[in-house]
Order: structure tokens, then C-alpha cells, then sequence
């Protein structure tokens, strides 16, 4: 078993090479992507963060424990996901075609 001071030694980058920070990432991105085509935008950051949230009271009650690591992946993902809806919106709106 690892000590609490091993998992304060490991930096954010070697965090998010772990295979749940990446499942987090790439879950909060898909969900938020897919909502916001049909709910508004606000509708979907929200949605995607309770979900998140969720996720993190469940392991906490079930699981490994609440990890603020995972919700910072959450964060990433749900702004990477933020990034390509305004860009998509961005094509749209000047008429360029993908």
C-alpha cells in the first residue's frame, strides 16, 4: 500500500497519464459535446458538472474515495469540449463548411 506522502509526490502531469484521469477527461468532453447539441449551453456545462460531482459522491461513499484530480480532469475535458462547440459555432455562423 502506498503512503499519503508517495501519492503527494506525484506530479500533475504523471496524474493525468492515470487511465481514470483520462477516462474523465474524455466522458466529461463526449457528454458535454453531445448535450449541447440538444440543450443550451448552459444546460449542458451544468449537466456535465452535477455528472462529474456525481461520480465523485459515489466513489466517495463506494469507491477509492472523492478525488479532486478527477475533477480537475473534468474541468479539462469539459473546457476542451467548450472549445471545439464554440468553434463548430464559429464555422456555422461565417458559413464555412467543414
Amino acid at each position: 500500500m502506498r503512503t499519503k506522502s508517495y501519492q503527494a509526490q506525484i506530479g500533475l502531469t504523471q496524474r493525468f497519464r492515470q487511465k481514470d484521469k483520462q477516462k474523465h477527461l474524455w466522458y466529461s468532453f463526449f457528454i458535454l459535446l453531445a448535450t449541447s447539441f440538444v440543450l443550451p449551453l448552459l444546460a449542458a456545462v451544468l449537466l456535465t458538472f452535477v455528472a462529474g460531482v456525481m461520480k465523485e459522491v459515489w466513489d466517495h461513499y463506494c469507491g477509492s474515495g472523492f478525488c479532486w484530480y478527477d475533477m480537475a480532469a473534468n474541468a479539462v475535458g469539459m473546457t476542451l469540449a467548450l472549445a471545439c462547440v464554440y468553434l463548430l459555432n464559429g464555422l456555422l455562423i461565417f458559413g464555412l463548411e467543414l
